[in-house]
């Protein structure tokens, strides 16, 4: 029990020390949506980039992580039951594959480079380390799902709970990474389109009068 409650303690401290990793990135984003300098459209939403659209790659993503987080936990309520159903589990995994690819896929599609301002380096950043945490538990749950397949593992097993209640994080971060990178961003830089626009038009006016 002694072990346990280390290792329990632990995981939580590395769940924390995962926590302040991620505001970090988030400090940096309210930072620069806060403090409005002359050259905001430069160096936070340069105008004229790709912005991504929300409710088209980052909104499927969002989507694969709610019914990975939900095949999820049906298999566990299932294995609980000491039944194995390995084909939730397999959907997981497929999910969280296809989560990383249309990841990668967004990447490729977006004219970002990452030395160019920081929104971009701050959006390479945040996505990035969450993809990367999604890949770390993707061979989290690949070991498990091996250990389980073996009989390795049994329904008390730290390992398998601690792997499900990372992922669940990692789902987490990136509905905080879908509402603020994304959504909110991109309704502020509609609107300083619009106010860039109306700030044009206005000089242009004046110079005419």
């Amino acid at each position: 029990m002694i072990i346990k409650d280390v290792y329990k303690n632990g995981f939580i401290i590395f769940l924390l020390s995962e926590l302040i990793f991620f505001f970090s990135f988030f400090w940096v984003l309210f930072d620069e949506l806060i403090v409005i300098n002359i050259n905001f459209l430069d160096n936070w939403i340069p105008y004229g980039i790709n912005f991504p659209y929300p409710f088209f790659i980052p909104f499927l993503n969002t989507i694969i992580l709610l019914l990975r987080g939900i095949f999820i936990n049906i298999f566990l309520f299932k294995f609980l039951l000491s039944k194995k159903n390995l084909i939730n589990f397999i959907l997981v995994l497929f999910l969280g594959f296809i989560f990383i690819f249309i990841q990668i896929l967004e990447y490729y599609l977006l004219n970002y480079i990452f030395s160019d301002s920081i929104f971009r380096r701050n959006f390479f950043l945040l996505t990035g380390f969450h993809g990367f945490h999604v890949f770390l538990g993707f061979f989290f749950l690949i070991f498990c799902f091996f250990s389980i397949y073996n009989l390795l593992i049994n329904k008390e097993n730290l390992n398998f709970n601690f792997s499900i209640l990372y992922w669940h994080f990692v789902d987490l971060i990136w509905i905080f990474v879908f509402l603020f990178i994304y959504y909110f961003n991109y309704l502020e830089y509609i609107l300083l389109k619009i106010l860039f626009c109306l700030i044009k038009e206005n000089f242009l006016i004046l110079f005419i009068l």
